[in-house]
């Protein structure tokens, strides 16, 4: 391993790789830790001292909307169809289906078949759903950025959609009056390296092959959280449906045991976003306003900047919306002011999934010691997710 990336404060850096993209010699490349995180390496006999990878880097420089200026509003599409397409309320897609027919770009993360998450531009309707439903992995963005400022250089609009850091690195990296963006509510990311592991897992202890994994699925629980995976064996395809308690790869994330390490330190954890817009699920919205509830999905819209006012407006009559206090909106999700806290089992869950695999891991560390009767529920078919996401 290299000195520096041994050395480096981890703390500090979120892997977006605009650094590497930015610097003008070329003497920053990123390099994968025991983990699977991807940090940068300096080869500082070639550094000229210009500042452009600090200008970049979203830990730096930190671009936000004031809270003042900030509109909230519970939120749905009016179609079925992408409802139970989407985590929650469906306005990403609206939005990205406006930008897509007016002749724009859309860039978000994205599955490929081999289950690798990255970054990639869409042009067509008809590839939206590349993009549709959340991914509890790190995306790679480093990869596609020349493709994307390609596709800024040539004057067409385009809309980014990404964790609040790399939303805050790609403004501080193009400056373009063609870029809109959006920043997901983010509770961190786990690393490609553990997803690959927990691919494997799940093919080993089924003997088949995984063709499709959806962190939110709706088709038994609504909206919730309730993990499917499609397994193909001999021809047939099967699919299997986990409560969040009795997915070890799930349980981990949202037990904040499989985080990035900056993750943990995060800045963007704030009411004030560097998004134009910003969208979350509308959690504990059963509560506050359930009038405005729907148990397809629910989202959380916040509208921080002028080009967010005309993002929200062009969707308005695909939407059902209405205004919401911004106290409202931070009730139930901690990270409008928080960043996720550490857990002691942070220190254990990667090097022991490495050496020992998925399953021990899981029950030694991650799955709840009442994990049992999650097992008895799913086998009698009842409903223990709710609509709240939390710990056990």
């Amino acid at each position: 391993m290299n000195n520096y990336l041994s050395s480096l404060n981890k703390s500090i850096c979120c892997g977006c790789g605009l650094c590497t993209f930015r610097c003008p010699k070329n003497c920053i490349h990123m390099e994968e830790d025991s983990e699977g995180f991807c940090y940068p390496i300096i080869e500082s006999d070639k550094c000229i001292n210009c500042g452009l990878c600090a200008r970049v880097c979203p830990f730096e420089n930190q671009p936000k909307n004031e809270r003042d200026n900030i509109k909230a509003y519970a939120a749905n599409s009016v179609n079925d169809e992408i409802l139970l397409n989407s985590s929650s309320g469906g306005i990403f897609s609206e939005i990205a289906l406006q930008f897509l027919n007016a002749g724009g770009f859309v860039c978000g993360a994205s599955i490929d078949e081999k289950h690798q998450v990255k970054h990639i531009i869409i042009c067509t309707p008809e590839d939206l759903s590349k993009l549709q439903g959340s991914k509890y992995v790190q995306s790679d963005l480093h990869a596609g950025l020349q493709e994307f400022q390609n596709t800024l250089k040539s004057g067409k609009r385009v809309l980014f959609v990404g964790t609040p850091c790399q939303v805050a690195a790609v403004r501080n990296a193009f400056k373009d009056s063609n870029l809109f963006t959006i920043d997901v509510l983010c509770h961190g990311v786990p690393s490609q390296k553990l997803f690959d592991h927990y691919i494997s897992y799940l093919e080993q202890k089924h003997g088949g092959t995984l063709t499709d994994i959806f962190f939110r699925d709706k088709e038994k629980n609504g909206w919730s959280i309730t993990q499917k995976y499609v397994i193909q064996k001999k021809g047939r395809k099967k699919n299997y449906y986990l409560d969040r308690h009795l997915s070890e790869y799930f349980s981990g994330f949202l037990r904040n045991m499989t985080q990035r390490e900056s993750c943990y330190c995060c800045p963007f954890t704030s009411i004030e976003r560097c998004g134009d817009l910003t969208l979350a699920d509308f959690w504990g919205i059963e509560k506050v306003h359930p009038e405005y509830y729907n148990a397809s999905g629910t989202s959380l819209v916040l509208v921080n900047s002028q080009k967010g006012r005309e993002l929200f407006a062009d969707i308005h009559d695909s939407i059902v919306s209405h205004n919401v206090t911004l106290d409202d909106a931070m009730i139930q999700n901690p990270n409008f002011s928080k960043p996720p806290k550490r857990e002691k089992e942070r220190d254990c869950i990667y090097r022991d999934v490495f050496e020992y695999g998925f399953e021990q891991t899981g029950k030694k560390y991650i799955l709840p010691s009442n994990a049992y009767k999650y097992r008895i529920a799913a086998l009698l078919g009842l409903k223990t997710n709710g609509i709240r996401r939390g710990r056990k």
